[in-house]
């Protein structure tokens, strides 16, 4: 092989140029190397892989990233909003990001944030995109973010955002889901009805910890409680937020992760029905909660970012009404905080400090619906 140097002996070890380590073979028996001509290191690459800095190009109004990645199939978005649109890896990040963008370029800025295993960046994407997609290209070993300035069916929307600034949180409503007779699912000595009481005391402590708010559970003991009953506690308490918590069961899936489910973000308070064009009709004092429905998506997308980030994912959102929101008045939304028919969720949730990782991350995601930055 033909070297961009030559080799040095010094001290009887031979020393060859790093441009040696990109040519290295493909071996498992040897330790992969890369070369991170930015920080002038030699890594040694982890069996997660890596993905480096993306490069961007603009063309007709679309803007596409492009990471170069190990595991292409793996890649998540954590986050789906313009500011705080977010991207997880399983691979280690080397390399480095863009510092300047082409003129015309629907993102603004990239940084890497913090991840429980893998990378993962935040994106600050322009106003002017309308949606999204994400190609995934295993054989090319990239990944590349597609954002568009016209709406298509092609393309994934954005989530629903708010006006900017901190919202004030004076009392927090944690819903333990079960209860009494309703143990929920129970699989190997996990309880559901135990966890989700077990796990509602200990965000009530991190988030009075957190920040200056009163936190409610709607029970506090091994009861049974209706939904309207839970609806009422909540309302009684002038809850600025709910979150109903839950654990999943589905027998005979490989199914895993965290679901989060809320209001349809479709209803505009003081608006028009945009099917008719007519006033949007009375709301049943039922579904009251859809009156807050994007801001119960927002704190969705924030909860469900902040598991992702902390590998306790995959994390899913779905848009609908569950029943613990019946009658609640303020944002909110149900979250199955892990499948305890999969053997690794159990396994985390069971382990001595599961509740706790979990809870922490669940304020986490709070606080930072309530930065709202």
């Amino acid at each position: 092989m033909r070297l961009s140097a030559a080799v040095r002996s010094i001290d009887g070890e031979l020393f060859a140029p790093v441009a040696l380590v990109d040519s290295l073979p493909r071996d498992a028996t040897l330790a992969r190397l890369y070369h991170d001509a930015s920080r002038r290191v030699v890594l040694r690459v982890p069996v997660s892989g890596i993905v480096t800095g993306p490069r961007v190009a603009v063309e007709g109004g679309v803007t596409r990233l492009t990471f170069p990645v190990d595991r292409a199939d793996e890649v998540v978005i954590a986050g789906r909003d313009r500011a705080h649109f977010r991207v997880r890896f399983s691979g280690f990040y080397a390399g480095a990001l863009p510092a300047n963008f082409p003129e015309g370029s629907l993102v603004r800025a990239v940084r890497p944030i913090a991840t429980a295993g893998g990378s993962a960046f935040e994106i600050e994407v322009a106003p002017e995109a309308a949606g999204f997609r994400l190609d995934s290209d295993a054989a090319g070993r990239r990944v590349t973010l597609v954002f568009e300035p016209a709406a298509s069916p092609q393309l994934q929307p954005f989530a629903p955002e708010g006006p900017a600034g901190p919202r004030p949180i004076r009392v927090v409503v944690l819903d333990p889901g079960h209860g009494g007779t309703d143990a929920g699912v129970t699989v190997e000595g996990a309880v559901e009805k135990d966890l989700t009481l077990k796990l509602a005391r200990l965000v009530k402590v991190e988030l009075e910890r957190r920040m200056r708010a009163r936190v409610v559970l709607t029970r506090e003991d091994d009861q049974v409680l209706t939904e309207a009953q839970r609806a009422e506690r909540a309302n009684q308490a002038r809850a600025d937020l709910v979150i109903s918590l839950h654990f999943d069961g589905l027998p005979g899936s490989r199914a895993r992760g965290a679901t989060a489910y809320c209001p349809p973000a479709t209803f505009v308070p003081g608006g028009r029905d945009p099917a008719f064009g007519g006033p949007i009709p009375l709301i049943p004092w039922r579904d009251v909660a859809l009156r807050h429905a994007v801001a119960a998506r927002e704190l969705s997308e924030d909860v469900l970012s902040a598991l992702e980030l902390r590998a306790q994912g995959p994390a899913r959102l779905r848009e609908i009404l569950p029943y613990p929101m019946l009658g609640v008045n303020a944002p909110g939304l149900l979250l199955e905080c892990a499948t305890l028919t999969s053997d690794a969720d159990r396994a985390r949730v069971m382990a001595p400090r599961g509740l706790a990782d979990l809870a922490s991350t669940i304020a986490e995601g709070i606080e930072a619906w309530q930065r709202n930055e």
